[in-house]
């Protein structure tokens, strides 16, 4: 089941590289399907499929 997202959610990387890190959601691009993620300072493109909310 893919998740519902939103700029400013915490999410934590579920795909293989990345595994485990938990960032911020910054923007969503229509075009890729893919949100933005800034995990400290650095930011990736994230599938849904790749991201899960996250809860400590």
């Amino acid at each position: 089941m893919v998740e519902d997202f939103q700029v400013g959610d915490t999410v934590q990387i579920t795909r293989a590289v990345g595994g485990g890190q938990v960032g911020t959601v910054v923007w969503w691009y229509a075009d890729r399907e893919q949100w933005l993620v800034r995990i400290g300072t650095a930011q990736d493109y994230y599938r849904p499929d790749e991201i899960t909310h996250f809860r400590p």
